[in-house]
């Protein structure tokens, strides 16, 4: 089973029984870069296998980092271990919210009245 997920210049490609789709996946692009005349940059590619080791032959065909915990997609890190996922996304998150908060909280701000009510207002 195959699934892609797309957005804009990102893409995230599910594959099962790699050691066969891989191999039929990367010569699709190399048809679609001969056709298209675009160039996908293997090097920024980035995988993450769960209960997959590659094949040695598959290592060596393919100039992949096969040992990533974790890749981003649109600004989110997916994990390899599930239980990973708010330590990576959340927390970090969380932890510049308070930062700016406690940057922010002694400032002093010189609005007019008149213009708080139509910011109010206009909510």
């Amino acid at each position: 089973m195959q699934n892609i997920a797309l957005f804009a210049d990102d893409v995230l490609i599910y594959v099962s029984n790699p050691d066969t789709s891989l191999p039929a996946l990367m010569s699709e692009f190399k048809v679609f870069e001969q056709k298209s005349g675009y160039k996908i940059n293997v090097q920024k590619t980035q995988v993450l296998t769960f209960n997959y080791n590659p094949a040695d032959n598959i290592k060596n065909l393919y100039e992949i980092d096969w040992d990533q915990k974790a890749i981003k997609y649109l600004g989110v890190k997916l994990t390899k271990d599930l239980t990973q996922l708010k330590m990576a996304n959340y927390d970090p998150l969380m932890s510049k919210i308070k930062e700016e908060i406690e940057r922010n909280i002694n400032m002093t701000f010189h609005i007019h009245p008149k213009y708080v009510a139509f910011w109010v207002k206009n909510l």
